[in-house]
């Protein structure tokens, strides 16, 4: 039975390895202040708070280091399944958080009395994912914010994540499906500059990873709602949740 198991896993984690990027670079990067965004109790004129209700799933407990998911709407609606399927690889305890209609930005401003960090060091994880998305993306349309604003929340969003957790920061790459693409895919370029000017400046073991859905989903327009939407199907659903499955156990095995 162990080396069955052992065998699927290793058959996962090949596919998983030819998906996984970390790119390195030394760039300096600037941090924005936390104490200008405040939610709720003080919400920013700038960003406001997440508009939806949240969903926080445990996997089933077992004595494994823990991989904490932080997400937008895409984690939310995969309810449970991401964080016992996390489990059910004998790697991990799973455990996932996601909110509708957030973004870094939202995050950054401490949801429930938390920010991305403070959820991140919850539990102390051995990895975490930022699966956070391109929500807020219209707000750069409109002028309501400025790229610089953009980038400084992405930036001191991500250190966060750094800080509260102990190996592999794992950025997913949102898709470009979204009522507003040309600013989705600015907020997506931020998060890949920021991933790869950063890899170089951290200890090795203690890194950021880049997974592309993006570029993953490319073929496959059936998993998503639509061409401007960034919510999926039942196939997509089960094809991210697979994605951020595999390169959570590719990344426990290589390293970062």
């Amino acid at each position: 039975m162990r080396r069955s198991t052992r065998s699927i896993r290793l058959r996962l984690l090949g596919w998983a390895l030819a998906t996984v990027a970390a790119v390195g670079a030394t760039a300096a990067f600037a941090a924005a202040p936390a104490a200008a965004y405040t939610c709720p109790g003080n919400p920013s004129p700038v960003w406001g708070c997440p508009a939806f209700g949240a969903w926080k799933a445990d996997g089933i407990f077992n004595w494994r280091p823990s991989v904490t998911v932080i997400g937008d709407s895409l984690i939310q609606g995969l309810r449970s399944d991401l964080a016992n399927q996390l489990t059910s690889t004998q790697m991990f305890w799973g455990h996932t958080f996601g909110v509708g209609g957030s973004s870094f930005f939202h995050w950054n401003n401490g949801l429930d009395g938390k920010e991305t960090g403070g959820w991140i060091g919850e539990h102390d994880p051995k990895h975490s994912v930022l699966a956070l998305g391109t929500n807020d993306a219209a707000k750069l349309g409109t002028g309501a914010v400025t790229r610089r604003e953009v980038t400084d929340q992405i930036a001191w969003a991500m250190e966060r994540a750094w800080q509260e957790t102990q190996r592999c920061v794992i950025v997913i790459g949102p898709s470009r499906h979204n009522a507003s693409p040309t600013m989705a895919q600015y907020v997506r370029g931020e998060m890949a500059f920021y991933v790869w000017t950063r890899f170089g400046s951290k200890p090795a073991g203690h890194r950021f990873v880049w997974f592309d859905w993006d570029a993953h989903s490319a073929a496959h327009p059936e998993w998503f709602l639509g061409p401007n939407d960034p919510h999926m199907t039942t196939a997509g659903k089960q094809a991210y949740r697979d994605a951020i499955t595999y390169v959570a156990a590719a990344t426990d095995v290589n390293g970062c």
